[in-house]
């Protein structure tokens, strides 16, 4: 399922994220995977990505979307918390296309800091279920050490909607958990 079929999906699970603008921590982004960039963009946000591939970095300086982000830092979503970030906390942040190249063990504890830097909500999207990946263009992060399932991000505290319908190997799932519970 491409993009533009997600994004009414996120627009209509999440919507307070096209409509509260602010700061935004974006984990993850290529010159292919960036989807959620212009959106956001659009509606006003402030944001900030986050990449660890340093050759991914260097293809965003070049690239039209870097026009959409107002940081590039080069640093490890496991690490986030010791990454130089120009906020000490965001508004949003958003970890698509990223859950599923870390470690299943490591997963918790960084969803965890990226709750601790989030003032309204967390965004999580990975593919459903097995859907293995080796590294692409030379970038050894790339490859998926994890197979998740919405009962995965459902144990975190999660909502989660999937697209398309659960029970579909290479489907998306999207998670979302709002922060308003969490003191500043």
């Amino acid at each position: 399922m491409s993009y533009a079929e997600r994004l009414p999906l996120i627009m209509e699970k999440i919507p307070r994220l096209f409509g509260e603008p602010g700061t935004v921590l974006y984990i993850g982004a290529n010159t292919k995977w960036f989807h959620l960039g212009p959106q956001l963009y659009k509606a006003g946000h402030e944001i900030t990505v986050v990449e660890i591939w340093p050759s991914y970095i260097e293809d965003i300086e070049q690239h039209p979307i870097r026009k959409f982000m107002a940081h590039l830092v080069q640093g490890d979503v496991r690490e986030i918390d010791e990454v130089a970030l120009p906020h000490d906390r965001f508004d949003w942040a958003i970890w698509n296309h990223g859950p599923e190249h870390v470690a299943r063990e490591e997963l918790g504890p960084t969803v965890l800091k990226l709750e601790a830097l989030a003032r309204k909500a967390v965004v999580l999207g990975c593919p459903w279920g097995r859907v293995p990946h080796g590294s692409w263009r030379g970038n050894p992060h790339a490859r998926h050490l994890s197979y998740l399932y919405p009962e995965d991000f459902a144990a975190m505290g999660y909502e989660t909607a999937c697209i398309p319908p659960v029970d579909v190997a290479g489907g998306h799932i999207l998670a979302w958990k709002y922060m308003e519970d969490i003191p500043e």
